[in-house]
């Protein structure tokens, strides 16, 4: 009887164990399942990835215009002059560019075939879009803002920078007429290879290059 007993203990564990071990193993699929749901790519339309990449560059154009200028501004008001303005903006403008590239997870250039630094040189994708923006510019064609795909992972957002605001040409305009020899000078002793000068008053300047990943934009919808 007691043989009996310890038998009948033993069926009753293997079946418990393997009732828990099918259990177990259901659980884990349906975890997995979930998991994989979880983090599948999202399928998008192309035109919905265009869309949000567009509102996301204009996002990023429109604060990164807003503190440049701010900074300008306070920079010339606690200087009380253009020399102290071209001084900040000479160490303040990139690592705030920077930040902000950091902060949208993008990456923030302005550039230009008459730069004021070499490093704001287009690359090869970014000078065929400002040649176009620079002919459709000298043809009165009207310049709008655009995205472009940069490879398969990258979407690149450009527009255009007109110089629209007077205060711009005591650094880029015409030397001896809108600004002076001094700061002219200034303006080469802090920029060697300096060419962003002559521009009127309503040029194109250059353009707005945001790069962003294009898993970041699928994955933001």
């Amino acid at each position: 009887m007691r043989l009996l007993n310890n038998a009948s203990f033993l069926v009753v564990f293997a079946l418990t164990f393997l009732l828990s071990s099918c259990s177990g193993k259901r659980v884990e699929r349906e975890s997995y399942q979930d998991a994989k749901r979880e983090h599948e790519i999202k399928k998008v339309a192309p035109v919905d990835i265009y869309t949000a990449a567009l509102e996301k560059g204009q996002r990023v154009v429109a604060v990164a215009e807003k503190e440049l200028v701010g900074t300008l501004q306070k920079a010339m008001t606690d200087s009380a002059s253009i020399e102290g303005a071209l001084r900040y903006c000479n160490t303040a403008a990139y690592p705030l560019i920077d930040s902000l590239s950091e902060a949208y997870k993008v990456k923030i250039r302005r550039v230009s075939f008459q730069t004021r630094n070499p490093k704001d040189a287009p690359d090869s994708l970014e000078a065929i879009l400002l040649d176009s923006y620079h002919y459709n510019f000298e043809n009165g064609i009207e310049l709008h803002d655009a995205i472009q795909e940069a490879g398969e992972r990258y979407q690149l957002y450009t527009k255009p920078i007109l110089l629209k605001n007077s205060l711009c040409l005591q650094c880029h305009g015409v030397v001896g007429s809108d600004m002076t020899e001094e700061h002219a000078a200034l303006i080469r002793s802090l920029y060697p290879e300096d060419s962003a000068v002559n521009y009127q008053l309503n040029d194109l300047r250059g353009m707005w290059s945001i790069k962003m990943a294009t898993k970041d934009i699928v994955m933001g919808l």
